[in-house]
């Protein structure tokens, strides 16, 4: 990065840092990973990835906030199914307990991967995944489903 170093920031305010910072011409592209865009637009806890080098710095474009994600009513509300990518999905037994411990339900984990969905899916499409289910409750047996490849 030495023959890019510049004394001119390219942002309109420089960000607080807690290390010396030493800039560079827009010439290269990066991948991260973040937790969320601040009220300020920096990214909160970036950790660098790899450099693009099939993408053009001058491409580059901030990626807008995904669609809030989908939070379940309570169960009270007797909610049975849910609309999924233009398909009705049925929710059934929402009250078993999977994890007795910490006494979470199905209801729980769905609400969680709703919530994680839209950082999650984009990494696992097209790969296979195998669950391990337990048809009858934690504790009792189960079984691996596969994905067909």
């Amino acid at each position: 990065m030495l023959p890019l170093e510049t004394k001119k920031q390219p942002f309109p305010a420089v960000p607080a840092t807690n290390n010396p910072t030493h800039w560079i011409r827009l010439r290269l592209v990066a991948q991260v990973k973040f937790a969320e865009w601040t009220r300020e637009g920096l990214m909160r806890q970036p950790v660098f990835l790899w450099l693009r080098e099939d993408k053009r710095a001058g491409d580059v474009i901030r990626e807008e906030k995904a669609a809030g994600a989908m939070v379940l009513p309570p169960l009270g509300e007797g909610i049975r199914s849910i609309l999924l990518d233009g398909r009705q999905l049925a929710l059934t037994n929402l009250g078993k307990v999977f994890w007795p411990a910490g006494g979470y339900t199905k209801f729980d984990l769905i609400n969680y991967y709703l919530r994680v969905s839209q950082f999650i899916l984009p990494h696992l499409a097209g790969r296979p995944l195998n669950m391990k289910r337990y048809p009858d409750g934690a504790g009792s047996g189960f079984f691996f489903q596969k994905t067909p490849l």
